[in-house]
């Protein structure tokens, strides 16, 4: 149930049938289970996109699963209040965390509307419990999860790279991919020139607008095309006062920015951060790596920055730069360079994709300029995940009260990006880097005190790894 209406309940032809339920407070503020037994092939796993749910009197709204009729006595609860994502060992089924695998899972939903719509795996979160002292067979998960790998009606999930015309870096890494080859022919649609990879699920788009501006271009894709976007990674200029050569890439957001809500000065909505591309730390190593053998790093700066700019998406997402003037932006070298690295990532050339694995470890970096000196370091001498970075000037603090707060906007820059690498990484060790320097004291105080109470460690030294 939910606002009080009774949910749809899709049906198959054989009496089968899923359905949603939810708990909370207005439900005894227990969880309330759902049986599973197998599913038909044909079926679709459905449910509203929980994504949106929130607490109420200290419980968390769950929605769940329930597919009828259920033989099996065994249970699985699928929790979607959480941001803890999945863990998995053989595919199916961990042996000891009880968690299942959401690739495995079906990536729709069912909405009041009738119509299909997406509901992603890292919003979703499957526990199995015991149930009156029963415990679950693997074989029944198996062979649910089996029937849900091999419908044929599930949606098919691409990463989108975004060129804008009205933008000459742009225009030159669109060249360069295109060049790669493996690309069917171009089809015009309403929203760009639409290219599709051949062998993997990757989509090109070049569009009219310029791409800071194209808030929401990923669901206008997902709209026109029938496909999941996955992550957006936008090929851009970079520009900066200061002219210097550079190849960057960075996460995207507005935090710091007030008034929240507002549009901002180069698209996005002030105080939103959108989810970084989990392969935001593969990439920016990927680049280090070849720009050094091609002799690249002699005549561009090699970087990353903090979290910028918009558009506004609700995908993850990542910007992939060349700058800093005309002369760079038509760098062919600089361009060939970019779409190797990206290739390479993506699996474009029959290599095995990056792809993010639970439980690996994630950095959010905190302080610093905008060039992040310090989060740069960190992440080029490890193996590490890269998260959201935020440099000073996103983390505005005023001086402490008589209560001993800091006021500002600092605290809710923090609590977004975390709650979107979060989302972008599910069942990531997340901890935070600080560039200690940065701040004084009684700053590094209160994020301390504010991240240990977002469950997110402060990792600094050895522990960096």
């Amino acid at each position: 149930m939910q606002g009080g209406k009774e949910q749809p309940v899709p049906r198959s032809r054989d009496g089968h049938g899923l359905g949603v339920e939810e708990s909370g407070p207005d439900r005894g503020g227990g969880h309330q289970v759902s049986r599973v037994g197998p599913l038909p092939e044909h079926l679709l796993a459905a449910a509203r996109c929980p994504f949106s749910s929130k607490r109420q009197g200290g419980h968390p709204r769950l929605l769940h699963f329930v597919l009828y009729p259920c033989p099996d006595p065994d249970v699985v609860e699928y929790d979607s209040s959480c941001h803890r994502g999945w863990e998995w060992l053989d595919r199916l089924v961990q042996r000891s965390a009880e968690l299942v695998n959401p690739d495995q899972l079906a990536r729709t939903a069912y909405d009041d509307g009738g119509r299909i719509a997406v509901v992603h795996s890292h919003r979703l979160e499957a526990q199995r419990h015991s149930v009156h002292g029963k415990r679950r067979t693997r074989s029944c998960l198996k062979v649910w999860l089996r029937g849900l790998r091999r419908t044929p009606r599930r949606l098919p999930v691409v990463t989108l790279l975004l060129a804008s015309s009205p933008d000459a870096a742009s225009l030159n890494l669109h060249e360069a991919i295109l060049r790669l080859g493996g690309w069917d022919e171009p089809t015009v649609m309403d929203h760009g020139l639409l290219r599709v990879h051949a062998s993997r699920p990757v989509h090109l788009l070049l569009i009219d607008e310029l791409h800071i501006m194209a808030d929401g271009i990923d669901r206008t894709h997902e709209g026109a095309t029938g496909c999941t976007v996955d992550e957006v990674l936008t090929l851009s200029r970079h520009v900066s006062a200061t002219e210097i050569p550079a190849l960057t890439l960075h996460a995207i957001g507005l935090p710091g920015e007030t008034p929240h809500g507002e549009r901002g000065q180069a698209g996005g909505k002030k105080g939103v951060v959108v989810p970084p591309s989990p392969r935001f730390a593969s990439l920016f190593r990927s680049m280090l790596s070849l720009a050094r053998s091609r002799g690249l790093d002699e005549e561009f700066d090699l970087t990353l920055e903090t979290t910028h700019h918009g558009p506004l998406l609700e995908r993850p997402a990542l910007y992939i730069e060349i700058g800093s003037t005309e002369l760079e932006w038509s760098s062919v070298p600089a361009a060939d360079l970019w779409a190797k690295v990206i290739s390479e990532n993506l699996g474009l050339s029959g290599n095995r994709p990056v792809e993010w694995v639970p439980g690996g470890d994630v950095m959010i970096g905190l302080g610093g300029g905008h060039y992040a000196p310090r989060h740069k370091a960190v992440l080029s001498e490890s193996e590490l995940w890269a998260g959201h970075l935020l440099a000073n000037y996103a983390l505005p603090f005023e001086e402490p009260s008589d209560d001993g707060l800091p006021g500002g906007g600092w605290r809710h820059s923090i609590e977004v990006s975390v709650e979107a690498t979060r989302a972008a990484f599910p069942g990531a060790n997340l901890f935070a880097h600080l560039d200690r320097k940065s701040f004084k004291a009684w700053q590094r105080n209160a994020i301390t005190a504010l991240l240990d109470g977002l469950d997110v460690p402060i990792r600094r030294g050895r522990e960096l790894g």
